[in-house]
Order: structure tokens, then C-alpha cells, then sequence
């Protein structure tokens, strides 16, 4: 048997620096949105920043459908969606 191992303080500080790093690079995407950048406090783009989750979809996987009650706020990422009637 064979493992690798990292401490725990090490592994503390990389798991901080990576949240860090994705924290930033979305408050940065955030202050691209229409919606969001004449309107926000920066201290709604940490909230807002906390709050969101990653979905991944894979290609013609349907998000939502016309006429489905609106519960969730999706901001594309990455990627593209096609919008149909």
C-alpha cells in the first residue's frame, strides 16, 4: 500500500487559498452580470458569492421549461444555452 499524505494545517491552508481563488474569480464573473453590476454592494457580491452553487449540465439536458414556476436564479458560467419556445 502506497498513500500520500499532507498534514493537517497544510491541507487547511490549501483548502482557504482554493476557496479564496473561487470566491474571487466568481464575485469577478458577479460584477460582469448586467443585473448585478451598477447594483450591488460589494458586501451583496460576498453574500450572493456564498450562496451560489456549481450545476453542471450535459448537452440537451433541459434547465427549465416555459411555463414551470421560477425557483432558482441560474447565472451561466461557462458554456452555452439554447433558449426555445
Amino acid at each position: 500500500c502506497k498513500l500520500w499524505r499532507v498534514d493537517q494545517n497544510t491541507f487547511r491552508k490549501i483548502l482557504a487559498s482554493s476557496t479564496m481563488q473561487n470566491d474571487r474569480e466568481m464575485r469577478e464573473l458577479l460584477a460582469k452580470v448586467d443585473i448585478f453590476k451598477d447594483h450591488l454592494e460589494p458586501q451583496h457580491y460576498n453574500k450572493l458569492t456564498a450562496a451560489l452553487t456549481t450545476m453542471s449540465f450535459g448537452k440537451g439536458e433541459v434547465l427549465v421549461r416555459k411555463g414551470d414556476v421560477g425557483t432558482v436564479f441560474y447565472i451561466l458560467r461557462e458554456g452555452k444555452v439554447k433558449v426555445t419556445d
